[in-house]
């Protein structure tokens, strides 16, 4: 899979610039991810026309551009002549962790031209559960 910088010069770069400033919304950068994970949210203007934009997730121990995971639920296909916007939201994705560990989101899109990362998010996922806990019996409450 190959990814290009926004920074290239290309007939949709114009597009994908706009792009630069999307935020994930239920996650943020270097967070720690316990339990059930939040919903994710992203707004996305101006998708390129013939595209399609999807979230993927991996380990952070691998090479930024892998080819991930696809998040189910996140996949637009834009399938027409002009850009439009659009939300997307996924919530999931828990399963898609094979273990604790650092993790990144992407937001990718493919176009005509290649595929381009619009938005990623790092975090780390720690799912051990630590208990804290002493037993008393009443034979030992009363030494």
């Amino acid at each position: 899979m190959m990814l290009r910088s926004h920074s290239t010069t290309y007939p949709g770069a114009a597009f994908l610039r706009n792009l630069n400033r999307l935020e994930f919304t239920g996650i943020t950068e270097g967070s720690e991810l316990r339990g059930v994970p939040p919903v994710l949210t992203m707004r996305v203007d101006d998708l390129y026309p013939r595209s399609d934009t999807y979230l993927q997730i991996y380990s952070t121990g691998t090479e930024l551009g892998a080819e991930g995971k696809r998040i189910p639920g996140s996949v637009v296909i834009l399938d027409q002549e002009f850009p439009a916007s659009r939300l997307i939201s996924v919530s999931e994705y828990g399963p898609l962790f094979d273990s604790d560990g650092a993790y990144r989101i992407e937001l990718l899109t493919r176009t005509p031209f290649g595929i381009e990362r619009l938005s990623s998010v790092s975090f780390t996922v720690n799912r051990t559960l630590r208990i804290n806990a002493m037993q008393v019996d009443a034979e030992t409450a009363t030494n």
